[in-house]
């Protein structure tokens, strides 16, 4: 079993609930909104096989939908980690609260992805900082539980290395250990040298960053922790369970690895570039296209609207002479009136094309 600490929306939660299949194991979804609880609901119930129940804090629970996840409405630091109902659970994502200073559209990050805000920021970052570091080690003190993936959506130190840092040196390093994912071992960027003196350069190097101006993603941190004498075989890497006969599950078999001298997908790059360049093409036509035939009809208009103003003169004309049979000079006077208006906008309609 596994507990999404601080699960809602639900993007998480239904990601565990795909790396679970077949396991026969249970996902509780922690977290204390409501508001964003329903989101979650709502995206699980398009998951064939999604939830089971919903629990409040207070042990009332409501049936919600099929199987596998557990809704718990509920701060994550008020779950006893000596709960029976948890007695399964091996695995923690603790994904927290934080400062989002790593998503590249946040309104109060500038151009080089620094927080602004002074000294409220510096209190706020404070605040966070603290609470992240209870939650993790309240994930920490669950005896049964094997392996903690605390991670951040924050470029601030604060919220990283050094909440990680804070806890290990509370009294957990003998306990627990930073371990590189396996499946992440080829992502250059790690954690931040300026946190050695707070972590090992070891524990550093094992850490994981995303940088939102050099690695085209949101910034984003990830340290897994393993319990140092845990029973059976986990490590770093992505299994969570076999594969079960019974599921038809993709399997990656190495598809993606870097090519070699003697591989031949040279020869499919090649392809797939040609293909994107005849892409590029295509729509580079359909964008010509398309801004000839909005000039084309701006023209069109334009011209339509001299034509009309043609006509307004022409009749303005008629009338005159119909008026010049007999009419009173008020009609006359009128009619001037209307030719001149005619004329006028008969010459704005000209400087306008002569313009484009």
């Amino acid at each position: 079993d596994v507990i999404d600490a601080c699960a809602a929306p639900g993007n998480k939660t239904s990601h565990l609930l795909s790396l679970l299949a077949g396991s026969g194991g249970t996902v509780f979804a922690v977290d204390r909104d409501e508001r964003r609880l329903t989101i979650l609901r709502e995206r699980l119930e398009l998951i064939n096989g999604g939830i089971t129940s919903s629990s409040s804090s207070d042990g009332e629970n409501k049936a919600v939908a099929a199987e596998r996840v557990e809704i718990i409405k509920s701060d994550f630091l008020k779950l006893e980690p000596s709960n029976k109902k948890f007695g399964n659970v091996k695995s923690i994502l603790l994904d927290p609260s934080c400062s989002g200073s790593g998503i590249v559209n946040q309104p109060l990050i500038d151009k080089n992805n620094n927080s602004s805000g002074g000294s409220d920021n510096d209190k706020r970052l404070e605040s966070l900082s603290n609470f992240q570091a209870m939650a993790l080690r309240h994930a920490l003190s669950f005896p049964q539980v094997e392996r903690v993936v605390y991670s951040t959506c924050s470029i601030h130190r604060k919220e990283n290395e050094d909440v990680v840092g804070e806890v290990l040196n509370d009294g957990y390093r003998d306990e627990w250990e930073i371990v590189l994912p396996q499946c992440l071992k080829t992502w250059s960027r790690r954690g931040d040298v300026t946190a050695e003196g707070v972590l090992a350069m070891e524990e550093i190097n094992s850490l994981l960053r995303c940088d939102p101006r050099e690695d085209e993603t949101n910034g984003f941190f990830v340290c897994l922790l393993l319990r140092k004498n845990r029973g059976g075989d986990v490590d770093g890497s992505t299994e969570v369970v076999e594969k079960d006969d019974d599921i038809d599950l993709p399997l990656y078999k190495g598809e993606f690895k870097a090519c070699g001298k003697d591989d031949t997908c040279a020869e499919n790059d090649q392809k797939s570039l040609s293909k994107q360049k005849n892409q590029e093409t295509t729509m580079a036509t359909m964008t010509q296209s398309k801004s000839k035939l909005c000039v084309d009809k701006k023209v069109a208009s334009k011209l339509e609207e001299r034509h009309d103003a043609d006509s307004l003169l022409n009749k303005a004309h008629d009338n005159g002479d119909k008026a010049g049979k007999g009419a009173c000079a008020k009609k006359e006077k009128k009619l001037k009136w209307k030719q001149k208006q005619a004329q006028l906008k008969k010459e704005r309609l000209n400087k306008k094309l002569s313009k484009s």
